[in-house]
């Protein structure tokens, strides 16, 4: 069997996280996050009861901002990114400009 693209996994990252953080009062959520996720890629996070993974979730929705990191979405800031100076959707650019 012969593939007409390049392999999974390869190429620009459709998601990255760079040392994300998070905290909640004096409970830290997350600390250092990275993470890269790329066309074809399948990723399943698990963990015990709060370890972070529903924050994780939540800043990579847009839900909540990341106290200090970034996160790209196919290589651009998403809004709300603690580094993109924009606003606080936390979702990816838009491709259209309405």
């Amino acid at each position: 069997m012969t593939s007409s693209g390049p392999p999974p996994g390869s190429g620009t990252a459709l998601v990255e996280v760079t040392g994300v953080d998070k905290s909640f009062g004096t409970t830290r959520a997350l600390r250092g996050v990275d993470l890269s996720l790329r066309a074809g890629q399948c990723l399943g996070l698990v963990g015990r009861n709060g370890a972070g993974k529903s924050t994780l979730v939540s800043i990579l929705s847009g839900l909540s901002e990341p106290d200090a990191g970034t996160v790209r979405f196919g290589g651009e800031p998403a809004r709300g990114s603690a580094t993109s100076g924009a606003g606080a959707s936390g979702s990816p650019p838009s491709s259209s400009t309405r």
